[in-house]
């Protein structure tokens, strides 16, 4: 796909379901297990995945060695990917990104995360957890742009992640109704 046009619908499809099969090379083209940037979600708000993912579709250009993961609860549905092609497609970008995945909790715990947004209602603890993400991510962004740095850089190693697996059973949105004053404030206006 030339880099002045805008990605289709089979593009956005290909990107989720087809990272890191067979054939795929012109997707990512290093052999490095890729970083992995995880995001919970339930699609239910978007907020914080369509956050997420348009920094991550400003840094990471199609061949970076990195993949952002869209962790659902369950074995991701149909209706799953349709939502992260509805996102993808909401960000309006004219060249491809670095792969998309949909991913059950159970098998984004399963492998490495550099980093991770996992709401569990707090408002605030979430601000604090998109913050240390975007800083990762940046981070990251320079190392994978710089071949002498990327080589320095250990690779992760995709190995059971329990401290991951954990933030995913507190797992809870962040909706106005979480901040009982902010109801509150509603109802009188």
């Amino acid at each position: 796909m030339p880099d002045n046009e805008p990605m289709s619908w089979a593009d956005i499809a290909a990107q989720i379901r087809g990272i890191g099969e067979p054939g795929q090379s012109d997707v990512q083209t290093t052999t490095r297990t890729p970083f992995r940037i995880v995001v919970a979600t339930d699609f239910s708000q978007a907020a914080t995945t369509l956050s997420v993912l348009k920094a991550y579709a400003a840094m990471f250009p199609a061949d970076a060695p990195v993949e952002l993961v869209l962790a659902v609860p369950h074995e991701p549905t149909d209706e799953d990917v349709s939502c992260a092609q509805v996102l993808l497609e909401g960000l309006d970008v004219d060249t491809a990104i670095a792969p998309v995945r949909v991913e059950s909790f159970a098998e984004a715990a399963g492998k490495s995360a550099h980093a991770a947004v996992v709401s569990n209602g707090d408002l605030q603890v979430l601000v604090m957890e998109l913050g240390a993400a975007f800083t990762a991510m940046h981070r990251l962004a320079t190392v994978v742009a710089d071949a002498d740095l990327l080589a320095r850089e250990p690779e992760p190693v995709d190995v059971p992640n329990a401290a991951l697996q954990r933030r995913f059973v507190s797992f809870c949105e962040v909706t106005s109704a979480a901040d009982p004053a902010a109801g509150v404030f509603a109802e009188s206006l």
